[in-house]
């Protein structure tokens, strides 16, 4: 037997395993990305979904509004039997009727501009009569300045309840 002068010679040289590849992805990446993609599309879903909500205008019957805005004078009415101020009253009146007028005319863009004689103007035109920029709904204009001695509240509830019975 011969000895070998070098032992380390008859040795094979080291081998690197191949790289580990980045393709095809384990399973469980496979799902993080469905549950991504599929978290995107639910969040753009709502958004539009909110967004056509917002801009989608709520379609309230008329006779709805009316019934509602009935009463609330009913309510006012009877907050006067019980003392409460009048010029507090004719302001919610007042809020009352434009509320009233924008769910009638939804569509009217200039209606919720109106102020002063023009919006009293327009209450009249909508029963033909005068009882706003001639009568007892001038208060609507006035009452802020008014004293309460002054102000004919009860009147004035009268008023808004046959405008709104004509509305009808």
């Amino acid at each position: 037997m011969k000895p070998a002068s070098d032992p380390l010679a008859a040795l094979h040289d080291i081998h690197m395993p191949e790289p580990v590849s980045w393709w095809p992805p384990a399973p469980g990446w496979w799902l993080l990305l469905l549950f991504v993609l599929l978290g995107i599309a639910v969040g753009v879903w709502w958004h539009r979904r909110r967004a056509v909500v917002r801009a989608t205008p709520r379609s309230v019957s008329p006779q709805a509004v009316l019934k509602a805005a009935c009463d609330k004078v009913n309510a006012l009415e009877k907050a006067l039997s019980e003392g409460v101020a009048p010029e507090a009253l004719v302001g919610e009146l007042s809020i009352l009727l434009r509320r009233v007028a924008l769910g009638l005319e939804p569509d009217d863009p200039q209606l919720a501009g109106l102020s002063g004689e023009a919006w009293l103007a327009w209450l009249d035109r909508r029963w033909d009569r005068d009882g706003f920029c001639r009568g007892v709904g001038q208060q609507l204009l006035h009452a802020p300045y008014m004293r309460e001695s002054q102000i004919d509240a009860a009147a004035m509830v009268q008023l808004v309840r046959a405008w709104l019975e004509a509305q009808r």
